[in-house]
């Protein structure tokens, strides 16, 4: 587009030389920035603190390192998902071709089980997806390296 400088004036809302053909004097008035959303209230209970919460950004950090799609259940809120869902929900398509999925379930040392995730567990183990409850970093990465066949190993 070329401007036909004879057409040109001063702006008198933004203060520069221009006209109606100015990109700035065409799109109007600034529209006043939306007021700043409130965070939600956050549970700031012990929960999701300490070596449990470790546990969690260690693995989370390792799934995205492997390139492994995974449902992560938050640890500083109430989680929205099924009441006893396991903490995280990996899935992977193998060179196969074939999709899998495993579950894992981080506990700290002193964590059990609830009764609603013994009965989610229950209930995804009789669909033979496998699942892990527990608290050891190692064994969770093996855990889903072995039921994910991720490669190259």
């Amino acid at each position: 587009m070329t401007w036909d400088l004879s057409k040109l004036g001063n702006c008198t809302v933004h203060g520069h030389h221009a006209g109606k053909e100015c990109p700035l004097c065409r799109a109007g008035p600034p529209v006043a920035a939306a007021a700043p959303v409130p965070e939600p209230e956050q549970d700031r209970s012990s929960w999701h603190k300490g070596p449990e919460k470790e546990l969690h950004d260690w693995l989370e950090a390792e799934l995205i390192r492997l390139g492994i799609s995974y449902i992560h259940a938050r640890t500083d809120q109430k989680s929205t998902i099924a009441n006893g869902w396991p903490d995280f929900s990996l899935f992977f398509a193998a060179p196969d071709g074939i999709a899998r999925a495993c579950f894992v379930e981080l506990k700290n040392r002193a964590g059990r089980t609830s009764a609603d995730q013994r009965e989610c567990i229950a209930g995804l183990q009789k669909l033979n997806i496998p699942v892990l409850v527990t608290g050891d970093f190692r064994e969770s990465v093996e855990f889903i390296k072995l039921h994910l066949s991720y490669p190259p190993f």
